[in-house]
């Protein structure tokens, strides 16, 4: 694994838990990737999408049981 690869699965991690910690569901995607490091949302769910199968709203959605 790739320097630029760990960090970028770390992001990832962090981003799964924000999108599915109950206390912070108001969160846009867009702040969610500001948060974990990206300034691009459309750039954040590309990388995302990639890493997890799903788009950061279809993940949230999952995990919320619906």
């Amino acid at each position: 694994m790739t320097p630029w690869e760990y960090l970028t699965s770390l992001r990832v991690a962090h981003a799964k838990d924000l999108l599915t910690d109950h206390r912070r569901r108001a969160l846009s995607i867009a702040q969610v990737a500001g948060m974990v490091g990206y300034d691009d949302p459309a750039y954040f769910s590309r990388v995302f999408l990639k890493e997890t199968g799903h788009s950061p709203r279809e993940f949230r959605k999952l995990a919320q049981g619906g």
